[in-house]
């Protein structure tokens, strides 16, 4: 809802002037948003609002109104729309999964498209890394183990690996000559 929070929708509160169709038994279109959803969250959980079940968090429809004053809508016509500022997912990226641990995962663990010669051995260690236990692990499509045992770090990311080996050595080095200098165990 702000910045990638997470929230589960607990219900949907219908707007009595709107329409419902039958699609099929348990499908229905509704021709408008509803009044109100309640979702909740664990950073929900000590909420109460009055006539509420605790922990609900109640989200209300918001109207936009665009003419040529409003310069971010491009319209010959004013118009106005309301709804809900939400994007529903059933998806998140490694980045937004940082930090959780999840007891399954589906993952499509593929090269970058937008550079398919590096590894991008970080973002699969996070995808990796998130799932409590391989029971939970789902692959959505094989592994390409040609891509993966071909694949080469950038040359920045090799210089600066290269950089901390030579670093070790120094301090390991540095160590032991003041520690033949001053007699130190």
């Amino acid at each position: 809802m702000v910045n990638g929070a997470e929230y589960t929708v607990k219900a949907f509160i219908r707007n009595p002037d709107s329409v419902v169709y039958m699609v099929e038994p348990g499908i229905f279109i509704v021709s408008g948003p509803p009044e109100v959803i309640l979702v909740s969250s664990p950073t929900t959980q000590d909420l109460q609002f009055e006539g509420l079940e605790k922990g609900l968090l109640p989200l209300f429809p918001s109207k936009v109104y665009a003419s040529k004053e409003n310069k971010s809508f491009v319209r010959t016509r004013p118009f106005d729309r309301e709804g809900f500022t939400l994007t529903p997912t059933f998806a998140i990226t490694e980045f937004k999964a940082q930090g959780q641990t999840l007891p399954e995962a589906y993952l499509s663990i593929t090269p970058r498209s937008y550079n398919r010669k590096f590894a991008d051995f970080m973002a699969t260690y996070v995808q990796l890394s998130r799932v409590a236990s391989l029971q939970g692990l789902q692959l959505l499509s094989p592994i390409d183990k040609e891509h993966w045992t071909t694949l080469r770090l950038p040359h920045r990311m090799q210089g600066g690996i290269d950089r901390l080996v030579k670093l070790d050595e120094q301090v390991v080095n540095d160590y032991n000559n003041k520690v033949s200098v001053f007699g130190y165990p």
